[in-house]
């Protein structure tokens, strides 16, 4: 394939943009994550608190207690997309690996993290040995807010679940997230529970100046679940979410001989995510109008 002159390119890149769409990932990195081969992945052993008793005979035999462990798994699934490209001046652009081709995919990939990791937030969770996993629900007793949501992000609710975290023993150096759409913060501006002093703060996170607030880092997703006008934003430990990948993205350019010799960019990956502990996820229910 021929290349076409830089200045063409840069003419030509100058004229191109990208409907406006997320095109980077704002949950990668913000949870646990691995690199897995194969049918599934086991991403923690985890082990119940044992207590030690009274030790009220040295000559006693030790006493045993068997430690309740229990195995969490993400599995994968395969998501692909592939489009043709015709034109000339476009075919050239490929060579550039700015080339809004590419963008496409990589814009895609990013929000196929995204969706994945959210989904799997209050999704069934794969628990126990790998030919016999069950089905672990999301627990109701894990939601502020009601099923039905009749406000919007409160103080209140993030003290809520900040005491849900603590009373659960999350550790301190445990980063904890809020995913929330943009109108939920801006609804902290209009909760009159935000004194003076914390004013200036929720202005400075509604403007994008900052993005941690009692002791939240907050990240805005505009594809969280919404049902009947009640949106459901995660908070949770970095540690309480999971996410795995076989092998990244691929991406791929070749040119079909069974479709009349035109370029294919094909781009597909391999991902999965899940919980690993229920007690480090909330789901927070919020109207949004």
């Amino acid at each position: 394939m021929a290349l076409i002159a830089e200045h063409h390119i840069l003419q030509f890149t100058k004229t191109v943009e990208l409907l406006l769409q997320q095109r980077q990932s704002r949950l990668m990195g913000k949870t646990g994550s691995g690199n897995y081969t194969g049918d599934a992945a086991q991403v923690v052993l985890q082990y119940g608190a044992l207590e030690m008793t009274a030790n009220t005979n040295w000559t006693d035999n030790t006493p045993i207690t068997n430690a309740d462990h229990q195995q969490r798994w993400v599995l994968p699934t395969d998501k692909e997309l592939g489009l043709f490209v015709t034109k000339e001046d476009e075919i050239r652009m490929l060579a550039d690996p700015k080339s809004p081709y590419a963008d496409i995919v990589r814009a895609a990939y990013a929000r196929t993290v995204d969706a994945t990791i959210v989904a799997a937030a209050f999704a069934d969770a794969k628990t126990g040995p790998y030919n016999a996993m069950v089905n672990t629900a999301f627990p109701a007793a894990q939601m502020i807010g009601g099923a039905t949501a009749t406000n919007g992000l409160t103080v209140d609710k993030l003290n809520q679940a900040r005491e849900m975290l603590d009373a659960a023993e999350v550790e301190d150096f445990d980063t904890r997230y809020i995913v929330c759409t943009a109108q939920q913060i801006s609804n902290l501006l209009d909760d009159q529970k935000v004194t003076s002093a914390d004013f200036n703060t929720v202005k400075a996170l509604v403007n994008g100046e900052v993005n941690q607030y009692l002791g939240f880092e907050f990240v805005r997703y505009e594809n969280l679940p919404l049902a009947t006008k009640t949106r459901s934003c995660i908070a949770y430990a970095k540690s309480g979410l999971h996410f795995g990948t076989w092998n990244g993205l691929d991406i791929r350019v070749d040119q079909r001989p069974d479709k009349k010799y035109v370029w294919q960019i094909y781009g597909k990956c391999t991902v999965g995510a899940t919980r690993t502990q229920e007690k480090k996820v909330i789901k927070i229910n919020c109207l949004e109008r």
